[in-house]
């Protein structure tokens, strides 16, 4: 189901099927199947570019790093203790949820569809994550100064949303920005 079917469809089927009941985090991990990564990969540097907090974004690329390194060894679902993974929202609250997100994630798959197919597979998958890593540990060593982190924090985002929505081209250039924003600032220093 997960392979094929839209994000918007995915988050339905999730708020349909527990209707009235809490959800999980497991069971948002479960109904993503072989996209479990993405919500992973994708909230750290959302909530590191909504909250400019210092220390925040070296937390958040942390936490980024640490999922990516599982896509790198190759797990197909991330590992997560098992107090997180039942950690859960209230039913109707996840379904208030699921209705203010749905319009923005329709907006999104307009932007984010299935391209360049080839960089959907277990082995470019595993090379992004190697970059997520890279790009995620370099977090702390820019956030000192002005603004520095939003450059790795976006490119994380448009990668991590490439992924998540199987565009291969977004993860791409998500990816070959944020390497070369990387050299930029090596040659800087």
């Amino acid at each position: 189901m997960a392979e094929t079917t839209r994000l918007s469809d995915l988050m339905t089927a999730l708020d349909e099927k527990h209707e009235g009941s809490e959800v999980s985090l497991n069971d948002v991990l479960e109904t993503f199947h072989s996209r479990s990564f993405g919500p992973l990969l994708v909230m750290p540097p959302l909530i590191a570019l909504a909250l400019p907090i210092f220390g925040l974004p070296t937390v958040c690329g942390i936490v980024t790093a640490l999922v990516a390194i599982q896509q790198v060894m190759g797990r197909r679902n991330p590992w997560l203790p098992k107090r997180l993974r039942h950690l859960s929202i209230n039913g109707q609250r996840f379904h208030r949820t699921v209705e203010k997100v749905n319009p923005w994630v329709k907006r999104l798959e307009r932007l984010f569809r299935p391209r360049l197919a080839f960089m959907d597979n277990d082995v470019t998958h595993r090379v992004v994550a190697l970059f997520i890593v890279l790009i995620s540990l370099s977090i702390p060593f820019v956030e000192p100064l002005p603004m520095g982190p939003a450059l790795p924090c976006a490119m994380l985002l448009l990668i991590a949303l490439g992924m998540l929505m199987r565009d291969g081209l977004a993860t791409l250039t998500g990816l070959i920005v944020a390497v070369a924003g990387m050299a930029s600032l090596l040659l800087l220093l």
